[in-house]
């Protein structure tokens, strides 16, 4: 079940413009929400919206947004960004606590992660800023 008062936000056209496939917007949905159920997490707004930069970010207000062509991308791929993310809704830095965890939840999260974790120069962060290496 979603959960309770957050809202899940792609507009249309955001899915025009990046030619995304419904299916995989509602896979992408999917994958969020269990990792915020497995994680005991409640993210306040889930979007979904054009980044060139970064693949996601979450913000001190507890809206994590990521970027539409995650969508497109392998599960394996997905759960890193996912986690990531919905992590700092509990932890706000990149430290040790932050790393054990992720190393919890996605063992593979080192090796999945480093072929993609740039986007042109940046690299998956949130509002702390901050990569994932």
């Amino acid at each position: 079940m979603w959960p309770k008062g957050c809202h899940f936000v792609v507009s249309p056209q955001m899915a025009n413009v990046m030619d995304l496939k419904p299916e995989a917007v509602l896979r992408l949905r999917g994958r969020v929400q269990y990792w915020a159920e497995r994680l005991s997490l409640r993210p306040r707004a889930v979007r979904v919206q054009r980044m060139i930069k970064k693949w996601g970010s979450c913000s001190t207000s507890g809206t994590v947004t990521f970027a539409a062509d995650l969508a497109v991308h392998e599960d394996q791929f997905q759960d890193v960004v996912i986690v990531h993310e919905l992590l700092h809704l509990r932890v706000r830095h990149h430290g040790k606590l932050f790393r054990a965890l992720m190393g919890v939840h996605v063992p593979h999260w080192r090796t999945t992660s480093r072929g993609k974790a740039r986007r042109g120069n940046a690299e998956i962060a949130s509002t702390t800023g901050g990569a994932v290496n």
